[in-house]
């Protein structure tokens, strides 16, 4: 019986290279309009995790759930229109385009209507609309939303990311290390940014700035050598011994 509440859910999930088990027995939850944070030490199989997500990299045990479909065997591409999505560093061509310019094609890609000579200027000014909407909603002034994404400060370029992963309309949206390489004050809005997302929107992503996990997450996943080692709200997470002495160390951090 298909959990409704349940946006995205892995099985077991299990991957090798070699005699090297890089994820072990994984099972995870992210309820509907989760803000859910990823975090372990260096090589605790992150990364490997959110590849396996997102169809980049196929598990050799257990299953990937996308609402209550098994997508262990879909494509990437096949993923996103089911509803996944994630966020990657905008590649040079987009940094030639505005972000109103980008968003806008990515959705008129979503729509299949992307490089169509005859596509409908109805249809062309529904994508603008919409691109102006997303591009709002990340906080993104008029006058930013106008300029070339390459002019932009690195934390805005980063927040055109979630705006172009916010085209495709996802229903869950994986970001690995939103925040990483940006001042405070800029990381602080890129959080603020996810934590303001339509609430049907499932979010996980991975951090290592704790005061940010502590600060926007509402439930935390910790891996270490691959498996899962602790799960649990922030509080708890905070409190845990176990946690504190393999991980956090011994700052408080909440």
């Amino acid at each position: 019986m298909i959990n409704s509440d349940i946006a995205l859910e892995t099985v077991s999930l299990s991957k090798n290279y070699g005699s090297l088990a890089v994820t072990r027995d994984v099972s995870i939850r992210l309820e509907r309009g989760a803000r859910h944070a990823l975090i372990g030490p260096n090589g605790a199989g992150k990364s490997t995790l959110i590849h396996q997500l997102t169809g980049v990299l196929r598990p050799d045990d257990g299953r990937v759930m996308l609402n209550g479909l098994d997508v262990t065997d879909h494509s990437v591409e096949q993923r996103v229109k089911l509803g996944l999505s994630r966020t990657f560093q905008i590649n040079t061509l987009f940094k030639e385009f505005t972000p109103l310019e980008s968003v806008t094609l990515a959705i008129l890609e979503r729509t299949g209507t992307a490089g169509k000579l005859f596509a409908s200027a109805r249809r062309e000014s529904a994508a603008i609309d919409e691109a102006i909407s997303i591009v709002r909603s990340i906080g993104l002034s008029d006058k930013d939303a106008r300029r070339r994404v390459a002019d932009l400060p690195y934390g805005r370029q980063r927040m055109v990311e979630i705006a172009l992963a916010l085209a495709s309309k996802p229903k869950v949206l994986l970001l690995d290390e939103p925040a990483a390489g940006i001042p405070a004050d800029e990381s602080a809005d890129i959080f603020n940014v996810i934590a303001n997302l339509p609430e049907d929107v499932a979010v996980l992503f991975v951090e290592h700035d704790m005061e940010l996990v502590f600060r926007f997450a509402k439930k935390i996943t910790v891996l270490v050598s691959g498996a899962l080692f602790f799960e649990g709200s922030p509080e708890a997470v905070a409190a845990s011994d176990e946690v504190r002495k393999i991980y956090l160390g011994d700052k408080s951090h909440v």
